[in-house]
């Protein structure tokens, strides 16, 4: 793979996604603490960036071999990056990017599972495998979105267990809300993408339900994301501080208002996915900086 390819291959601007859970993460073990361990937090970023990056190389690959980009990419929206079905790369090459980051992912998750116990060692074994299966068999079987969720969840567990050597359930709640985030992300970016992933095998929550009745659905994730912030604020386990990621409300609103009708225009999607990445970003870098 030429270098100069690299950058598009590893999607760089979709990394937040998975780094933000670890900033929640470091964020919970100051707030418990007051105190971070800088050496085990940058192995742990490192960690969780090179996953993140061979997760986008497997699903670039996997999705090519189904031929889902293919379709996707012809409609002008979506389908991954483009990086193999416009001769960036071959499909070879991306494998072996996935591979070797993977494999790098691993060596530090090794480190920290020796230097922190076997919890750790555990999640990184869920992290890796999740990852490998995401593409080629969880989509495919419906699970594709709610493993995205757990991810998050163990991420940020990770994170602070990494620090703590301990749980709570502020990182459990605070992990939720960040898994529901990603559900929202992945379930917006289905719609555009339907009509590639239902000939090609992805079960993907749009193509499970049906556009019509996913759009009419796609309220729930982000209420519940709310409801469950609310709640945990109520109850004293998040901090008050919270409640200002209710300004993202309206851009929610938004990209939920760019599904109507019974086929989107193109131009509505595409707004629709720019509002959708904002709120989502937004609100879990908010709530990540609103835990100290």
């Amino acid at each position: 793979m030429n270098r100069k390819v690299w950058p598009r291959a590893v999607r760089v601007a979709y990394l937040p996604a998975s780094l933000i859970p670890v900033l929640a993460g470091l964020d919970i073990t100051w707030r418990i603490r007051a105190a971070v361990d800088w050496e085990l937090f940058g192995l742990t970023l490192l960690g969780v960036a090179l996953a993140h990056i061979s997760a986008d190389l497997f699903n670039e690959y996997f999705d090519y071999k189904h031929g889902t980009d293919q379709l996707a990419r012809g409609r002008g929206l979506s389908g991954g990056s483009g990086l193999i079905t416009e001769g960036g790369a071959s499909p070879a090459n991306v494998l072996r990017g996935a591979v070797v980051t993977m494999g790098l992912a691993v060596g530090f998750g090794l480190y920290l599972a020796l230097e922190r116990g076997a919890l750790v060692l555990v999640l990184m074994a869920f992290g890796a495998v999740s990852i490998f299966l995401y593409t080629s068999v969880l989509q495919r079987l419906g699970f594709g979105e709610a493993t995205l969720a757990v991810e998050r969840v163990a991420t940020v567990l990770g994170t602070v267990y990494v620090q703590t050597l301990s749980l709570n359930w502020i990182t459990f709640y605070a992990g939720a809300v960040l898994g529901l985030l990603s559900i929202y992300t992945v379930y917006y970016a289905a719609f555009p993408d339907y009509q590639a992933d239902l000939p090609t095998g992805k079960r993907t929550i749009v193509v499970s339900l049906g556009p019509r009745r996913a759009a009419r659905l796609l309220f729930l994730v982000p209420l519940s994301c709310y409801a469950i912030l609310i709640a945990t604020v109520i109850v004293g386990i998040l901090p008050q501080a919270e409640l200002l990621c209710l300004l993202f409300i309206p851009l929610f609103i938004f990209s939920i208002w760019e599904l109507r009708g019974d086929k989107p225009e193109q131009n509505n999607l595409r707004r629709g996915l720019r509002v959708t990445s904002i709120a989502t970003r937004g609100f879990g870098l908010l709530l990540a900086i609103a835990l100290i």
